[in-house]
């Protein structure tokens, strides 16, 4: 392991990372690099929700489940929703099984789908609702599980995770949160998954003085495998924990609470795997990218600059923003998707709207037939990027 070094980052304070030789760049190998529209897919339908299958995007509508090709923006396959609503859809990290959260005769469900042909593996009911108040059940159970490539998992009474097989829907074992950290924390779900299990916030009600943070629950041996557990903090219930995008790391924020409420106090980069902390400072301001890469943006979101750090080397590389409201959608070691659909006040100048700015320094704008009137979230399937933001569209970049 390289010798460690400060990297000065704007307006955070300190990031602890490591860096290799002087004047090393940012790897760029591992990913492809988003050039152009390969496809547009109007659903006909507002979309609530895409999800990334082994080879299709899988999009939640009104009407039910669509399938769509990664390569060719066909659609794959479509499954009906059910008479008396489809909430959710959730895929493991592996694209190969879908979760879709169902009510039948007054009772939510929980359905295993094989996203290679929309066929149904299994259906069991779902009868533990993890509640955010003693006296009200959580209306919404769908954001409430967590999914990783073997299995999938929920809340019971805050103090225990149950785990179900995702070949037949069988429960596997219910665990009990570990001693020093027993009760997890309300807002639990999709968040947390991750390809070997669950990342799950929690605290110790028990102890003199306050402590909490997270554990991470392997759900092929349901074992806690790591915990990251501080005295005098606890875990962000509402924003934390944050994962990257293909699920290798997770920013964690820790909390300090006192008589007259409480405040930010701590941020971690972590190995989900491991939990090694590859950095930390008091704030961490950015956004997670691919193959352990991290945009650090600063306080000013309109700042001109930001800069991309490899988490393993600490590389970093300055990149400027394409116009000063864009907002990054996708960080890769190559470099980052920026999406801006605002003009400038004051400015007669039109929105610039997809831009990829590379770490060579070239700059490629994106022609878009597709109408985003916000930053589009985006999956990613096989070497195609989808990107999806309210509405009908969907669209396929490569």
């Amino acid at each position: 392991m390289s010798p460690s070094r400060l990297l000065a980052l704007v307006a955070v304070g300190a990031l602890t990372a490591t860096t290799s030789a002087t004047g090393a760049v940012v790897r760029a190998s591992g990913s492809s690099v988003p050039g152009q529209v390969a496809w547009v897919r109007d659903l006909l339908d507002d979309v609530s929700a895409v999800e990334a299958g082994s080879d299709a995007a899988i999009a939640l509508t009104a009407d039910g489940l669509v399938a769509v090709d990664g390569l060719t923006g066909e659609v794959r396959w479509t499954r009906p929703a059910a008479p008396e609503g489809t909430l959710d859809v959730l895929a493991s990290p592996d694209g190969l099984t879908a979760l879709v959260v169902e009510m039948a005769a007054g009772r939510w469900e929980v359905i295993g789908i094989d996203t290679t042909d929309g066929s149904e593996r299994f259906r069991v009911d779902y009868p533990a609702i993890h509640q955010f108040f003693p006296t009200e059940p959580l209306i919404y159970p769908g954001l409430q599980l967590s999914v990783s490539n073997d299995a999938f998992a929920y809340l019971r009474d805050a103090t225990q995770v149950v785990v179900n097989s995702l070949d037949t829907g069988d429960e596997l074992s219910v665990v009990d949160m570990p001693a020093e950290c027993s009760v997890a924390a309300s807002w639990w779900g999709p968040a947390q998954s991750t390809d070997h299990g669950v990342i799950v916030p929690c605290f110790d009600p028990t102890a003199r003085e306050v402590r909490g943070g997270y554990v991470f629950l392997e759900t092929s041996t349901r074992d806690f495998t790591w915990r990251e557990i501080r005295p005098g903090l606890v875990g962000d219930p509402l924003a934390s924990p944050r994962l990257a995008p293909d699920g290798d790391l997770a920013l964690l924020r820790f909390w300090r609470l006192t008589q007259g409420g409480g405040g930010a106090a701590e941020d971690a980069i972590v190995d989900v795997v491991t939990g090694t902390a590859l950095a930390e400072a008091p704030r961490l301001l950015g956004q997670l990218g691919r193959h352990h890469t991290w945009l650090e943006s600063g306080q000013l979101s309109a700042s001109d600059a930001a800069v991309l750090v490899d988490l393993d080397s600490g590389a970093e590389v300055t990149l400027m923003r394409p116009c000063p409201t864009a907002k990054p959608v996708l960080v890769l070691p190559a470099g980052v998707l920026w999406f801006a659909f605002e003009r400038v006040i004051g400015s007669s100048e039109p929105p610039c709207g997809l831009v990829f700015t590379a770490v060579t320094g070239a700059v490629t704008s994106i022609a878009v037939d597709a109408k985003f009137e916000r930053p589009p979230s985006v999956v990613a399937v096989g070497e195609t990027f989808v990107l999806h933001a309210f509405g009908a569209d969907l669209l396929g970049l490569r």
